[in-house]
């Protein structure tokens, strides 16, 4: 449902002819439009701003209930007549959206080359009418739809939940950063981060979350959730994070801590889909105790240049410490291949040798025979000691 009001009484009793009046120097405006584009406004507002270098400037009026401007009526002229203010500040881009109110002030500007002037408005923040990160307009619905071409509410929205001492960052669309840290008093059953029973409170915690999942139960306040928010990156101290890796089972080669069980700082990236990319070096990961990567799919790996190489001083393929079968050494195909060779020419040199081997007369010894079954038996000799020696083994690569 969208979060509407038909009456404003409430929040404008001491606004416009109730007796409201803005502190010195400070003005408060209503934004009808906002430039964002050449499309956002009209040509000649778009030109006498400055064009591109005019994004963020809103069109206002100030801010009296008994002179309100009847936005379905709004057409192009009215938006050309009314006054115009910048953003405050040059390196943060929070635009309010048309029917927002906000604080405005008239300070120093540069001289204009269109109008002229060396003052201007500024507007500071949008007030928090309706205490809502998404949307704090207040006009009516019809009035609202009218305003806008793609922002529309999300009638399931909630801020985050606060707890003590922290501090947010809230977009308007399920989007936030969080600076908290662990607050066990209370709010063990809100806060996923902080249920280990031996980590000291106030501990720094950092979520960056994006799409949070307005459809989970719960309270009128949202808490993060590393498996059901959209994509999360969480940077830790001593906490213990819940995230639901599957039915993968660790290596019992290095014997690493459980995810949920780790709690030593550590970053925590989760989504649908991760990618790590780098456009002109190399992708590289360092591992203290070792690097693992884990699937309920295949792993590929894919090299288009020289190759892949695993260099260690064993390298094992399958499962390691098979308790049925011992791994065994792969064998080296190019020193086989001589080894084959080798025996295949013995043996046809023998053949050939002994092919037309005539005995006469009766009885007499065939030394051909004798000498080739001599020369064979010394190269097959020599072939049976590379085996011995186990030259053709791999030293570092085994399987099953």
């Amino acid at each position: 449902m969208t979060r509407v009001r038909t009456g404003l009484s409430n929040i404008t009793a001491n606004i416009g002819f109730n007796n409201y009046t803005a502190p010195q120097g400070y003005k408060v405006g209503k934004v009808y439009a906002v430039i964002l584009d050449e499309q956002s406004v009209p040509q000649q507002v778009w030109i006498n701003n400055g064009g591109w270098a005019g994004i963020g400037t809103i069109l206002y009026a100030e801010y009296r209930e008994d002179t309100e401007l009847p936005l379905e009526a709004l057409n192009d002229q009215q938006l050309i007549d009314l006054p115009t203010a910048l953003p405050l500040y040059p390196n943060q881009k929070y635009f309010p959206l048309p029917g927002e109110i906000v604080i405005l002030m008239d300070l120093p500007s540069a001289p204009s080359p269109i109008t002229n002037k060396t003052e201007e408005s500024y507007y500071v923040s949008v007030i928090n009418a309706w205490n809502s990160p998404q949307f704090n307009g207040l006009f009516l619905n019809e009035d609202k739809e009218a305003l806008y071409n793609s922002f529309n509410q999300n009638s399931d929205f909630r801020g985050l939940q606060t707890f003590e001492g922290d501090y947010l960052l809230e977009g308007r669309f399920g989007n936030s950063i969080r600076f908290g840290s662990t607050n066990r008093t209370g709010n063990q059953d809100l806060s996923p981060w902080s249920t280990n029973p031996n980590e000291l409170e106030n501990n720094p915690i950092t979520l960056l979350t994006n799409q949070h999942n307005f459809k989970l139960p719960g309270s009128d306040l949202y808490v993060e959730d590393i498996n059901k928010d959209g994509a999360s990156v969480y940077l830790t101290s001593n906490q213990s994070i819940p995230l639901d890796t599957g039915n993968i089972v660790l290596s019992n080669i290095t014997n690493p801590t459980n995810v949920k069980d780790f709690t030593n700082p550590q970053v925590i990236i989760n989504a649908d889909r991760t990618i790590i990319s780098s456009k002109s070096d190399e992708v590289l990961i360092f591992g203290k105790t070792g690097v693992e990567a884990y699937s309920q799919g295949p792993i590929y790996l894919q090299s288009n240049k020289v190759g892949i190489t695993l260099q260690d001083n064993q390298v094992f393929l399958g499962p390691y410490n098979n308790d049925f079968i011992t791994p065994q050494p792969l064998i080296l195909g190019c020193s086989l291949n001589v080894w084959l060779s080798n025996l295949i020419l013995s043996l046809s040199d023998f053949t050939a040798n002994i092919a037309n081997t005539i005995s006469q007369p009766e009885g007499t010894p065939l030394m051909t025979i004798n000498d080739a079954s001599i020369t064979l038996q010394d190269k097959l000799e020599i072939l049976n000691q590379t085996l011995l020696k186990e030259d053709l083994l791999s030293k570092t690569t085994n399987t099953i």
